[in-house]
């Protein structure tokens, strides 16, 4: 569903918590929202490289099922390529070799108020022939990290054809998307303003050459 917020449009999402038994799992109705990173052009997005050197900051609240902030719960958060409902895979590759990140947990680096905060970098590119969101962010809390929420988010890297090194062949991608002649835009789109300029490209020369570390 959408809620209003000042100054940008959030959207919330009633997830499901998963229990670790063999009981079915239970629906819950609490929601996380994300306030940063937000851009109207895409919502939620972030950059990547694989070499890893693209800070990205990311800032949510967690509602209980009265829509009050939820405070003290630790969560962590990574990045998947396929839904908890079963959708196709997407785009986003990473430098671990496997199409959904498993492996890679961002722990909370801080809170300001009801907010929780983390900071990290993506070691990842995209494959640009696949006209579909990048990725999932997935956030979990609760005791053994068992509630679960998935939202759609844009990723942004100047490898464009997922081979995980920044060559010849992704400048040949990004000079098309340029142009206007190959999309989908969105991936190299490094501010996520809508509009791929003299700004993405001296965003993507800035990284070119880089490789997973």
């Amino acid at each position: 569903m959408t809620r209003i917020e000042p100054g940008r449009v959030t959207r919330t999402v009633i997830f499901l918590i998963f229990s670790l038994t063999a009981a079915a799992a239970v629906a819950a109705p609490t929601s996380v929202i994300v306030w940063e990173p937000y851009y109207p052009a895409y919502d939620w997005a972030f950059a990547a490289c694989p070499a890893g050197d693209i800070a990205s900051h990311l800032d949510i609240e967690i509602k209980d099922s009265s829509g009050n902030p939820a405070t003290g719960l630790n969560p962590r958060v990574k990045f998947v390529n396929s839904h908890t409902g079963g959708q196709s895979s997407y785009s986003t590759v990473y430098c671990g070799g496997a199409s959904m990140w498993e492996s890679e947990y961002f722990t909370l680096s801080g809170t300001s108020g009801t907010h929780y905060l983390f900071d990290f970098n993506l070691r990842a590119g995209n494959i640009g022939s696949k006209n579909t969101s990048s990725a999932y962010l997935q956030v979990e809390w609760g005791p053994g990290y068992t509630n679960v929420e998935q939202i759609p988010v844009e990723i942004a890297s100047p490898d464009t054809n997922g081979d995980l090194d920044v060559d010849i062949s992704d400048l040949g991608d990004f000079a098309a998307i340029y142009q206007g002649n190959a999309g989908p835009a969105r991936i190299v789109d490094f501010n996520f303003d809508g509009v791929i300029d003299i700004i993405d490209l001296g965003e993507f020369a800035s990284h070119y050459g880089h490789e997973c570390q």
